[in-house]
């Protein structure tokens, strides 16, 4: 575990430059950067200082569009789709397009959480062809 690392301008601003242009976790990114303080200590970070918790929202918010075009990426590569045999004989391999999926799933799962206006479930709106169910359904 690190020592508690005291905030300065300085490394706030490094977290939101790392973390608005990178699809690292914040427990991944501490890890790479030993200067910074550790994960709950940011948390600490975003309770004490306001100015800070405004601007690591805005870098998760871009991140989330790093995100996207990564579950892009996994989605559209189809190099794992397929191993070989011993033989040589092609098989396809499940278990790499279940953990493609398994990433990409959790990828449109965190956007649609981070930023629900834009990743998140569009709402289908009926409007005339609903009064038109309702028309048929009364005749009934």
């Amino acid at each position: 575990m690190k020592q508690s690392v005291k905030y300065s301008q300085k490394i706030a601003d490094e977290i939101c430059k790392a973390i608005s242009t990178s699809t690292f976790g914040l427990k991944r990114l501490c890890a790479l950067n030993p200067h910074w303080p550790d994960k709950s200590n940011i948390f600490m970070w975003c309770a004490d200082h306001p100015e800070f918790h405004d601007r690591y929202a805005r870098a998760k918010a871009l991140q989330i569009d790093w995100l996207a075009e990564e579950a892009l990426e996994i989605a559209s590569d189809r190099s794992s789709d397929k191993a070989e045999k011993s033989n040589g004989d092609p098989v396809f391999s499940n278990a790499a397009v279940n953990r493609d999926r398994l990433i990409v799933d959790t990828i449109k799962w965190a956007a649609s959480k981070l930023q629900p206006k834009k990743y998140g479930m569009q709402k289908i709106e009926l409007g005339a062809s609903e009064s038109l169910l309702e028309k048929i359904v009364d005749k009934l």
